[in-house]
Order: structure tokens, then C-alpha cells, then sequence
């Protein structure tokens, strides 16, 4: 077992406690990721003492009582916060999302006993060492995911735990012990009572997970429950020589190509979404999917919003979606004048998905070299500093003004000037753009 090393400000916790007479002891997360070789976000402690003994003990320190109901009291220490929780039996939880209430107890087995996953049912102290008593310890081992206990019944108390299994799984490159998956897909319905907000977070970990395309393939039905937008995807044929998988598996396959970063895994797992709901086929059984782009940026849009996903993220996905399948010609202006919509980094992104996407179709159909030269030529625009942007241009709104430009014509000049330099018919030099303003204003002369 690997030793823990929890930082000072949590054995002081600790050590506060035992010398008030209470147990205390690091719990679930923490001690997961610690024995796992990880470092832990936060530290969470579980004691015997009841909430109002912990506010005594700690009197002086900064305390915050939101969790208080709950028996949860978050101690303050430089500036990181630790959450001292007493022993507690959950009741019952009939809205599927949190129990109606809870009990105290002076019994550290029973406070872990009401926990999601064995490997979240762990224990520790410096003093009493691990404490784990349904076998968490043994399934980091054997890279398991299990349920304390019945399986089914931990889903009927709190659906989120369905999609935080997955979640584990994806993240920790860990498979889902049988009886456990068995409850995932026969639980998943329950998804409908959790809030968007909550569901987010864990998207994000299953998408950026190492075990993602193993996760997703498997789950898809999962993710469908949780996400009705995207149900339509699973098992949606495509009837095109062009692709070898079924909508779903196809952006999934693409997802798993890409860098686990946020943005470039939900633009992939996203970006095809608006086929079925667009989808043909032609007299000779062949499938089209006209305008499926547009169609898969509004979904993506109006998801992402429900989902409550950041503002800056969900623009950097939703281009990504929308322009997936736009054809960018092996023209310098032309790549220009992508740059200009997109940015530097939105094309780097941009040609990262288009690679995965077509990395996830028919082998056959293999696009590197032209993907190669259009890394290229991206590269040749980024490193001469061509001019893609207003930012970029030689002049400014200032400069117009003193030609006597006003108002909207200042931007509509601007405009102009820009698309004459990215398309190569005016030098991005101050003497020459301002001479091509000085004529266009004496042709608009009486």
C-alpha cells in the first residue's frame, strides 16, 4: 500500500480532533487517489464528532455552515477549504437525487457502508492507518469500479451516481465490475431526475477520460438517458461507403482521436449529432445528410446552454461543430480569410477535428496529404504573421477619422481594407492602405 502524505493543514485537522477525543479520519476521494499515486484535489474528513462539537473545536478558526443540515462544517486553512463531516446513516431518498434525511452515528463503518463505490469507501488516520472494510483496496488493485452493496439500490437513492461510475471507469481506466454495470444500464432512466448543471461536470470527465472510447461504445445508452438530444445517434446506420460505423460510434471513434481537452472532445462527440434528423437516402439506398452541420451546431448550441456549459467554451465547441465539414481550399487568401473568422488556435482546432473525423471513417478514404498541406500552410500563415484580423491591420479607426470618415463607414472601410489584404490585392503597408482610402473617398466625391 502506498504510504499517504496528506499536507499539514489536514493532520493538523486530524490531530485537532483526536486531541478533542473524537475520531477523525481522511475519507472517500483523497484517499482513493492517494493510494492510486495521485495528488487529491481536496481533502474530506469524516469524524465522530457532531457538527456543533466540530465548530467548538475549531472556535477561532474560520468555519462556513452551509452543509450544516447535513452535518457537513467547512474549516477554512490557508485559504483551502476542508470539509469535516460526523458519521451519518442516510435516510430515505425519494426523489432519487438526495436523502430526505439523515442520522448521526458514532460508527465509522456504517458512515462509509452508505458511500457510492468500494474505491470511495476508504478510510484513514496516521494513527489507525486504512480502514476499509467492503474491499476498496483490493478493487484499486483490480482497476474495478463496484458498488457498496446492491448496486441497484445505490442508483435509486442518487441517479448522479450512474453516470459517476462511467465517469470513474473513463477517468481511471477502470472496468465496471458486472453486477455493477448490469445496474448502470437497467438505472439509467433515473438520469431524468438529476439536474443539467450536475450532469455537466461528469460529461466532461467521461469524454476527457483515457477510457473514453471503451466507455462511450459501451455506455452509449447511458449518455442517450442523460442526454436525450444525442439518443438518436445510437445505432443510426449510414448507408455510406464513406463510413464504417453508425452515427454514434462514429463520433466516439473521432472523440478518441483528438487531445482530451474539453473543447476538441465535445466538438467530436458533437459534431455529427444533427444527422439522424436530417438523413436521406437516395434510389440506390445511398444516405445523405444535407446541411447536417447547421443542423449539428443547433443542437450542440441549445445543449451546451441546458447543460449550464461556460460561455467561452461552448463558442469554441459550437464553431467546431458548425464548420467540421466545411471545405477550406488549399488557397493561402482563402485560409486567410478562415483565420479571420476563427483565430490561430480555432484552426489548429479545427484541423484537428476534421483529421479525427476523418480518421473515424472508412479507411479507404484517407485525406492526410491534404490534411498535411493544410498544416502547412496554416503554419507558413502563422509564422510570417500574415495579416488575418483587424488587430493586425497597418491602420486603425483613428487613422480614417483624420481622412474624415465617421461613424459605421469607419468599420465598413476597415472592413474592406482587411479583405483587400488577406486576398492579396492591397500590402498590409500604412502609406499604401491609406492611399487606397484617400481614392475610394474621391471616387464618392460629387
Amino acid at each position: 500500500m502506498r504510504q499517504l502524505n496528506p499536507p499539514a493543514s489536514v493532520l493538523f485537522v486530524l490531530q485537532t480532533l483526536n486531541d478533542a477525543g473524537f475520531e477523525a479520519w481522511a475519507v472517500g476521494g483523497c484517499v482513493r487517489d492517494s493510494l492510486l499515486g495521485h495528488t487529491p484535489h481536496d481533502w474530506d474528513i469524516t469524524t465522530s464528532a457532531l457538527p456543533q462539537q466540530t465548530m467548538s473545536v475549531f472556535k477561532g478558526h474560520r468555519l462556513l455552515q452551509t452543509g450544516l443540515h447535513h452535518g457537513t462544517v467547512t474549516l477554512l486553512l490557508d485559504h483551502q477549504p476542508i470539509e469535516i463531516t460526523t458519521y451519518r446513516v442516510d435516510g430515505t431518498y425519494s426523489d432519487g437525487r438526495r436523502p430526505d434525511s439523515v442520522s448521526f452515528t458514532t460508527n465509522l463503518t456504517q458512515d462509509l457502508a452508505r458511500r457510492d463505490f468500494t474505491v470511495n469507501a476508504m478510510a484513514w488516520n496516521p494513527h489507525g492507518g486504512l480502514q476499509d472494510p467492503f474491499g476498496g483496496q483490493t478493487d484499486l488493485q483490480a482497476h474495478l469500479i463496484r458498488c457498496v452493496g446492491d448496486p441497484v439500490l445505490r442508483f435509486d437513492e442518487d441517479a448522479l451516481r450512474v453516470v459517476r461510475a462511467i465517469r470513474f471507469s473513463s477517468q481511471l481506466d477502470f472496468s465496471i465490475h458486472p453486477q455493477t454495470a448490469a445496474a448502470v444500464h437497467a438505472c439509467a432512466h433515473n438520469l431524468a431526475l438529476v439536474a443539467s448543471e450536475r450532469i455537466f461536470p461528469e460529461l466532461l470527465g467521461i469524454c476527457c477520460g483515457s477510457n473514453a472510447l471503451s466507455v462511450l461504445l459501451e455506455y452509449g445508452d447511458v449518455i442517450g438517458a442523460m442526454l436525450p438530444e444525442l439518443a438518436p445517434m445510437l445505432g443510426h446506420k449510414q448507408h455510406n461507403i464513406h463510413h464504417i460505423h453508425d452515427v454514434w460510434q462514429h463520433c466516439v471513434h473521432a472523440l478518441s482521436l483528438v487531445e482530451p481537452l474539453p473543447h476538441l472532445r465535445l466538438a467530436a462527440l458533437l459534431h455529427d449529432c444533427g444527422k439522424p434528423a436530417v438523413f436521406t437516402r437516395d434510389e440506390e439506398g445511398v444516405g445523405h445528410f444535407y446541411g447536417h452541420g447547421e443542423v449539428s451546431h443547433t443542437i450542440a448550441q441549445n445543449l451546451l446552454k441546458k447543460l449550464a456549459c461556460p460561455a467561452d467554451l461552448r463558442y469554441k465547441v459550437c464553431d467546431l461543430v458548425k464548420y467540421h465539414d466545411a471545405l477550406i481550399p488549399l488557397e493561402r487568401p482563402k485560409v486567410r480569410r478562415w483565420f479571420g473568422r476563427l483565430g490561430p488556435r480555432g484552426m489548429l482546432d479545427l484541423l484537428a477535428l476534421k483529421r479525427a473525423d476523418n480518421g473515424a471513417q472508412n479507411p479507404i478514404y484517407n485525406y492526410t496529404e491534404y490534411y498535411d498541406d493544410l498544416e502547412a500552410l496554416i503554419g507558413s500563415i502563422i509564422d510570417d504573421g500574415d495579416c488575418c484580423c483587424l488587430s493586425q491591420l497597418a491602420v486603425n479607426g483613428s487613422d480614417l477619422m483624420a481622412l474624415g470618415l465617421k461613424g459605421s463607414a469607419i468599420g465598413e472601410m476597415l472592413q474592406r481594407l482587411l479583405c483587400d489584404v488577406m486576398d492579396g490585392r492591397l500590402p498590409n503597408q500604412r502609406e499604401r492602405l491609406l492611399r487606397s482610402v484617400e481614392r475610394r473617398l474621391e471616387k464618392q466625391s460629387p
